[in-house]
């Protein structure tokens, strides 16, 4: 018993609540579901929360709490929780979305960051927050954390709306590395733009390897080129070599929202399409990659190294299959030998891997 998320009203005041829990999976671990509460359409803007219920009775669990913006029993907003919590061990890791509602930063301010959050409580073990309110143009962290068992140790890892990546140390909260390479906190004179742009999508780890949509090389140059693109990164390598791979996924458009989230396993990649197909890819370790490009795929390959960037594998693309209608939006599902993908005409396939 316990509501999750209030509806109170429907003409948009700010005495009313709009909250929701569409866009957050529920994820079980040690007796608990848990569960982000986000805004629903910002009609108006939310307090994001995180809630726990307990999984013999159904109970919401009084004991837990966390609010992203200001006290849970003030008139703050902000901080929505847009992507699913992560669970591992006696720990939770969240990320949450903006906070400028207002001319006013709300106090705390636990907005655009990535959080540790203690699992019985709520209460934060570490947070991690590289844009500050003052750069705040709504690049809601909508993709949640990936925890990775990395050989450098475990991380907790994210894309940022925005299109940076983070990665975080999951036990201390140290940031390990940002992709691409910048100071942190972004400030209002390093020249850096942090908006509404749509990568969203989580990703997908594999060993040291994270798989995701991000803004790459290019992500303060030509940022929307890479809404098609996958980069593999790898985690515990040198920054030099931070990029394993780049591809330019078949069968998608330039358009936001062209690629699912990426589902892998032994090395192959599986992402669905806004034009209805589903691709697998290969991870050069396991498949001869189809040639070479360069770290930043603004720069042709004969230019790349004068130009002062490297040359990375252009992965295999080992399937390219039409879904017949819908877009392929969701995450492929991987079980029993099989691929499962699922399209917003209505269909779920199941294919042979």
């Amino acid at each position: 018993s316990g509501v999750v998320a209030r509806l109170t009203g429907i003409s948009g005041a700010s005495t009313e609540l709009h909250e929701q829990t569409g866009y957050s999976s529920p994820v079980v671990s040690g007796g608990r579901v848990y569960i982000g509460v986000a805004n629903h359409c910002d009609n108006p803007i939310q307090k994001g929360r995180v809630v726990s219920v307990r999984l013999a009775d159904g109970v919401v669990d009084t004991a837990f709490s966390f609010c992203a913006a200001g006290a849970c029993t003030d008139n703050s907003r902000g901080g929505g929780v847009w992507s699913s919590v992560a669970a591992f061990g006696d720990g939770l890791y969240v990320t949450t979305g903006n906070s400028r509602t207002a001319a006013s930063e709300p106090s705390p301010n636990h907005g655009l960051s990535m959080l540790r959050l203690n699992a019985a409580t709520g209460a934060i073990v570490w947070k991690f927050q590289p844009v500050p309110f003052a750069l705040d143009a709504d690049p809601d962290w909508s993709a949640g954390p990936n925890v990775m068992l990395a050989s450098c140790g475990q991380l907790s890892v994210s894309t940022m709306k925005d299109g940076w990546t983070h990665a975080i140390d999951a036990n201390s909260g140290a940031r390990r590395w940002t992709f691409p390479e910048a100071t942190i906190p972004f400030t209002t004179a390093d020249g850096t733009v942090h908006m509404d742009t749509r990568f969203m999508r989580p990703g997908a780890a594999w060993g040291d390897v994270f798989i995701t949509t991000g803004g790459g090389l290019t992500t303060t140059t030509n940022l929307d080129a890479n809404y098609k693109r996958l980069h593999a990164i790898n985690a515990c390598a040198a920054a030099t070599d931070r990029i394993r791979w780049i591809v330019d996924v078949p069968g998608a458009s330039s358009s936001a929202y062209a690629l699912g989230p990426p589902t892998v396993t032994r090395g192959v990649v599986y992402v669905g399409t806004n034009q209805g197909r589903l691709v697998a890819i290969a991870d050069p370790s396991i498949h001869p990659a189809a040639g070479w490009r360069c770290t930043n795929p603004d720069v042709n390959t004969a230019s790349c190294v004068g130009a002062g960037f490297s040359l990375v594998p252009d992965p295999a693309v080992l399937a390219n299959v039409s879904l017949s209608g819908g877009m392929a939006y969701n995450e492929p599902a991987i079980a029993q030998g099989r691929v499962f993908v699922s399209t917003d005409a209505g269909n779920v396939y199941m294919l042979k891997p």
